[in-house]
């Protein structure tokens, strides 16, 4: 008895062929934004890697925007940030939300379905002295959070950021151990954060259905 339960050859070549150019245009994407010396979610990289992750999934159900980017030991005033440096700021944490999101909107908005998480940071709450630009940035990713919280809703797409404080990334390794200790002695637990904690609350967003629009 012939088993009918088997994939016609056609199609598994069909999905072969999906599988390897969504993996090629993942790399594409990949390697045209690595590319940009840090310009961060230009249109044109986040199109053709969302393009070629539709490729391989057929459908976009969680988005997690996580790109951080702070200039080296950066620490000056206002009056010291050039207008290359906002701007790129602006390109690489707040503008790469942007255009990310839009690209996987179209296909939550068809589904009913989607969960969106924006990974922000303490500073877009409270503001961080001589990091204007950097606190602009993750501001505007908690106002983009709440605001389309509001204009997705009846879509059944959740939106929320995470907003940690210093965590232990690539980012920071700039900080001498005391200025690590000094920090450390203004956390309630006195210790820095890793990045599994952050993975967590990612996973709790995911599998939770209710909540929406918050920090």
């Amino acid at each position: 008895m012939a088993n009918n339960n088997k994939r016609p050859t056609s199609t598994k070549t069909s999905l072969i062929i999906r599988l390897i150019a969504g993996m090629y245009l993942v790399y594409l994407a990949y390697e045209l934004f690595m590319g940009m010396n840090e310009t961060g979610g230009a249109p044109a990289a986040v199109s053709i890697g969302a393009a070629g992750i539709f490729l391989i999934f057929g459908i976009f159900l969680v988005m997690v925007n996580g790109r951080d980017f702070l200039k080296g030991n950066f620490q000056g005033g206002i009056m010291d940030i050039t207008e290359e440096d906002w701007n790129k700021m602006l390109q690489v944490n707040l503008n790469s939300v942007f255009y990310c999101t839009q690209e996987v909107l179209e296909n939550m908005i068809h589904n009913k379905k989607g969960c969106i998480i924006n990974i922000s940071s303490i500073w877009g709450l409270v503001g961080a002295s001589c990091e204007v630009h950097y606190s602009v940035s993750k501001a505007g990713i908690d106002a983009m959070t709440k605001s389309l919280a509001k204009e997705l809703g009846l879509s059944n797409i959740r939106v929320n950021s995470i907003a940690p404080g210093i965590i232990d990334t690539d980012m920071n390794k700039y900080l001498s151990k005391e200025e690590l200790e000094e920090i450390k002695e203004e956390i309630p637990l006195g210790k820095i954060g890793d990045t599994s904690a952050i993975a967590k609350c990612v996973r709790w967003l995911i599998e939770d259905d209710y909540t929406t629009g918050q920090v």
